[in-house]
């Protein structure tokens, strides 16, 4: 009942996360870069060599480190767990979220984006991973 319960909760964030990634993608270059400048605005103040592009990239690899730890989760606790698992669910999710922002006024898909994206995740993926197997070795 437990492992249901994390099941479903894992699976309600991960998806609501999903939003949160796709849901910006939808937002017009000039609202995007808005939200973007003024948080860039605020970290310059403690980070003057922080560049705006290296901010948005930062962003991608964050956001999808966060899905990445979600699915890691979420896969996590179904019987036969694989690391490809979570981690074609975020190479899925990259290339959709590129794809929607060729549709999006100002905005262009990316490449290079979708690596970033990718490797965030799969960092997560693996740091929860290890986590996770070495927490069951220890229980």
């Amino acid at each position: 009942m437990i492992k249901r319960r994390k099941k479903q909760i894992l699976l309600l964030l991960a998806v609501l996360w999903l939003c949160v990634i796709f849901g910006h993608s939808l937002m017009p270059a000039s609202i995007s870069g808005k939200e973007s400048g003024g948080i860039f605005a605020w970290l310059h103040q403690f980070f003057p060599w922080l560049s705006h592009k290296l901010l948005r990239k930062l962003a991608h690899f964050a956001a999808f480190a966060v899905l990445g730890g979600l699915l890691c989760g979420l896969f996590w606790c179904y019987e036969r767990f694989h690391l490809f698992k979570p981690m074609g669910t975020a190479l899925c999710a990259a290339f959709v979220d590129e794809t929607i922002q060729l549709f999006v006024t100002g905005r262009s898909g990316q490449i290079s984006d979708m690596w970033i994206d990718l490797s965030g995740a799969v960092s997560m993926i693996v740091l929860v991973w290890l986590l996770l197997k070495r927490k069951r070795k220890i229980s």
